[in-house]
């Protein structure tokens, strides 16, 4: 369509609900992310970096690389659970967790492990028995 052409409002429409649903479903990749890393730290400074973050990746592979830290953080023995926003702004979704051999554990009290600790649970039970 030339510069200066008037658009039909159908296709307006058509647009701004695009626009709505991938507000939505950016909303639900960052709602996905906040349960998974277990609500530490403040919301609003993590929403924030997850933004930022997400202007050059997708969603996706941050929420991947979320899932390969959350398995660390849940042996025995592992390092610290950072907070959300200095996770997001190290990229560490990058990085690979330094897996330890043991078995998967829940450690002691320590903000976000609980949560953390729910998920586990729950996936140990939806999976189907070993032949």
């Amino acid at each position: 369509m030339p510069y200066g052409e008037a658009t039909s409002t159908s296709t307006l429409i058509d647009r701004k609900e695009v626009l709505e649903l991938s507000v939505a479903s950016h909303d639900a990749a960052f709602d996905l992310f906040w349960e998974t890393y277990g609500k530490v730290g403040p919301r609003k400074v993590a929403r924030r970096c997850w933004d930022k973050a997400t202007r050059t990746v997708s969603p996706q592979i941050v929420q991947a690389g979320l899932e390969r830290w959350v398995e660390y953080w849940l042996l025995p023995d592992s390092a610290k659970v950072k907070w959300p926003q200095g996770w997001l702004s190290d990229e560490r979704w990058d990085d690979e967790p330094p897996f330890k051999l043991a078995a998967v554990e829940s450690r002691s009290e320590a903000p976000g492990m609980g949560a953390l600790r729910r998920r586990a649970a729950a996936a140990t039970q939806q999976r189907p028995p070993a032949p």
